[in-house]
């Protein structure tokens, strides 16, 4: 049913060294009964029963002792508290045996699932002539561009930004001109029928615009507006300025090496967006622990945008 046990804290006493653990399950199996020995460990222990929690005390010896799983876990497994005793100090490289009787046979296997069907290789095709595809998002915030409707000759459009983290009061700038290859007849563009942020001028720089996020997004999470001037594509360069902070750098690694110092939260670290610019993090905790502190470290310098069910 899968064991493992995890030391969340360490304390000295005069009677020995006091250490808080917790057992996990891959599959919680109420009235199975889990013997914990540190026999091979030479330590001599106790255990205090009326710290077992979500379990039920049964025994205990010099080096062992025996629990029975309750009906739920909110945590797949069950705490407890034991004293090392005879100046014994625990060895974090060997852990002690756990053994589970009164347990269900486990299901048969899956069968596997069929091949998926095969698929030629198909060339991915040419890059149509017209735009620079260069880096085409410079925002930390996340931005993406897309266009609902064209008229008039190209010249009037009504468009909108989706952004990945809202910040009240960033400038987002679209600049149309950088990704043509021949930008000098593009004329100045205006920004009408804002909702969710307010133009700014643009100071007479052909081919682009400027919006100021409200307090709130709409419901896409981003702004929309009608445009007039110019000329309309869909490659626009999307760059943002957010208040106190300096331009938008490359965006931090999105893999991550987890120290041994995190193992009694069992965190996993997963990249849900990913930009130029930034990136949108969720970090797992299976066994959650209020008041611990998370430390992450990046090759280059990051400015934390916003965090939730944490505080930074």
């Amino acid at each position: 049913i899968g064991a493992e046990m995890l030391v969340v804290s360490e304390r000295e006493f005069r009677k020995g060294r006091s250490y808080e653990a917790k057992v996990r399950f891959g599959d919680w199996q109420p009235a199975a009964i889990v013997t914990i020995d540190f026999a091979r460990t030479h330590l001599v222990i106790e255990v205090d029963p009326e710290q077992v929690q979500d379990a039920t005390f049964l025994s205990d010896d010099l080096s062992s002792f025996q629990v029975q799983l309750k009906g739920i876990s909110k945590i797949g497994g069950f705490g407890f508290n034991f004293l090392v005793k005879q100046g014994g100090r625990l060895d974090h490289q060997v852990g002690p045996s756990i053994t589970c009787t009164n347990v269900r046979a486990l299901p048969p296997p899956r069968p596997a699932p069929p091949p998926p069907p095969h698929r030629p290789f198909v060339r991915s095709p040419p890059v149509p002539v017209g735009f620079i595809h260069t880096s085409r998002q410079q925002c930390a915030l996340g931005g993406a561009y897309y266009t609902v409707a064209v008229w008039n000759g190209g010249s009037s459009f009504r468009a909108g930004v989706v952004m990945a983290i809202w910040r009240p009061g960033a400038v987002v700038t679209l600049d149309f001109a950088a990704s043509m290859p021949q930008p000098d007849g593009i004329g100045e563009m205006v920004a009408t029928h804002v909702t969710s942020a307010t133009a700014h001028h643009n100071n007479g720089q052909p081919g682009t615009l400027y919006f100021k996020l409200a307090e709130a997004p709409d419901e896409k999470n981003g702004f929309a507006f009608m445009g007039h001037g110019g000329q309309i594509h869909d490659h626009p360069v999307v760059s943002c300025r957010i208040p106190g902070q300096g331009p938008s750098s490359p965006s931090p690694a999105a893999a991550a090496t987890i120290d041994s110092t995190c193992e009694s939260l069992a965190l996993s670290y997963n990249p849900l967006q990913k930009w130029h610019g930034g990136l949108k993090v969720v970090v797992a905790v299976r066994s959650w622990q209020p008041g611990a502190r998370v430390t992450f470290r990046y090759p280059t310098p990051v400015s934390l945008l916003e965090a939730w069910s944490a505080t930074a």
